[in-house]
């Protein structure tokens, strides 16, 4: 999307796209005894699927949305999950609305569901709350790129993202490599999440993977890198 904006300014060949890179080896599938190991640390049930959302709280990152398809996932659909939230949800910085997990919290003391709502704020280690989740969520309307969206995938999590085009519909293949919802849409969201965690992911979390590795990993980073350097300083 924003290479767009800047096709609008430049002639083409003064514009190369380099995506984001990223470190597979630091964003994996969970090893065995990983996910138990977290869930613990949470005080999540072992039979109980874990969603994730990992985003600073801001209205356009929409967990409002997020939190009103997982609860009607459970009252709807008889379909019990904890839902995990990793990110800022207080700070002085401007897009970021301290109502919104205070609100969150509220509704979910009312509705008796707070104890499978957990919210960690900032971490230095987000990728073993990747291992420990059972489906991740990205219910933005608005995003650049949409790194955390490859880190889940790379980490071997099924993922589930608004349609963003040019940005999550570039990343996810729509029923391949995880599933895409219309913004702003609580019933596909938690429609989404319950075709997740009731059927089987094992080739959609592999093809997700291997995408990322073969789009985003750091070797195919650093050479898109060195091939534009070196065209710049040849004669």
């Amino acid at each position: 999307m924003m290479a767009e904006h800047y096709r609008a300014a430049l002639p083409d060949d003064r514009l190369t796209v380099v995506p984001n890179g990223l470190d597979t080896d630091r964003f994996r599938p969970a090893k065995v005894g990983e996910r138990a190991d977290l869930r613990r640390e949470l005080g999540v049930p072992a039979e109980i699927p874990v969603v994730l959302f990992v985003e600073f709280f801001s209205r356009d990152k929409r967990p409002q949305l997020l939190y009103e398809a997982w609860t009607a996932l459970r009252e709807q659909h008889g379909v019990t999950t904890a839902l995990v939230c990793v990110g800022v949800t207080e700070s002085p910085y401007f897009e970021v609305d301290a109502s919104l997990a205070a609100l969150m919290r509220a509704d979910a003391r009312a509705r008796g569901v707070e104890h499978l709502l957990r919210f960690t704020g900032e971490v230095k280690d987000v990728e073993r709350y990747y291992r420990g989740a059972d489906v991740f969520v990205m219910p933005s309307i608005r995003e650049a790129f949409g790194m955390a969206l490859v880190e889940a995938m790379a980490s071997g999590v099924p993922v589930i993202a608004t349609r963003i085009p040019g940005v999550t519909d570039d990343i996810v293949s729509d029923g391949s490599t995880g599933l895409l919802v219309p913004p702003d849409d609580a019933a596909a969201l938690a429609e989404a999440v319950r075709t997740l965690v009731s059927g089987s992911t094992a080739s959609m979390t592999a093809a997700a993977r291997a995408s990322v590795v073969s789009r985003y990993g750091l070797p195919v980073f650093r050479a898109q890198w060195a091939s534009i350097y070196d065209a710049l300083v040849q004669p």
